[in-house]
């Protein structure tokens, strides 16, 4: 699993400092989720096993699409944790210096994310992410309406579009790295003292 060198100092020095609970829990969702986005990618690259009973398709389109809910929720976490930080130093001598670069760190989220979080509005509130349209969940229907027709063009080249739709998923967790990295550069910043330690808040 890759971390951003920021996100490994900031959780080398954690135990130097006490946090509130809540700021904790924060810092655990946003991590969980940056990994479940790192673990959708390798299951994605796999085939399921026969004993599912799922078919290959139907296994990507499955993956792929919670791999989209899964980054939204990596943006919202994220942008929680921010805000954590900003409440729970509210009354600290750092809170003038830690605001302005939180609020970076949160303009760069809401910039990056904001494609991903309408694609995400549209797959839950009208369509999903791939729709009828697509021709991953066009192979997906045939397959279950028609299990004895040959193999269309489309199906036979699914796995060029399989290589398209994992290289997208891939460039998603590259932001996904990218925004943690920024992120805890903009903590470190302030909060991270030379010898490894965190100012306490």
């Amino acid at each position: 699993m890759l971390f951003p060198s920021a996100t490994e100092k900031f959780l080398r020095a954690l135990p130097s400092a006490t946090f509130p609970k809540p700021l904790l829990d924060e810092l655990f969702e946003c991590i969980e989720s940056y990994v479940t986005l790192d673990d959708a990618s390798a299951i994605a690259a796999h085939h399921p096993a026969a004993s599912l009973r799922v078919s290959k398709v139907r296994y990507l389109l499955f993956v792929l699409e919670a791999h989209v809910s899964e980054f939204y929720i990596f943006c919202q976490r994220l942008d929680a944790l921010l805000t954590r930080f900003e409440r729970t130093y509210r009354s600290s001598k750092v809170s003038a210096a830690l605001r302005p670069q939180l609020k970076r760190a949160r303009q760069l989220i809401a910039a990056e994310c904001s494609p991903i979080v309408a694609l995400r509005g549209r797959h839950v509130h009208q369509r999903r992410y791939f729709d009828h349209t697509s021709p991953l969940r066009r192979m997906s229907l045939d397959a279950i309406r028609r299990p004895t027709i040959r193999l269309t063009p489309e199906k036979k080249h699914w796995k060029r579009i399989k290589v398209l739709e994992l290289r997208r998923l891939r460039q998603r967790n590259h932001i996904a790295l990218r925004l943690l990295k920024f992120a805890f550069v903009s903590i470190n910043r302030v909060l991270l003292l030379p010898p490894g330690a965190i100012i306490p808040p």
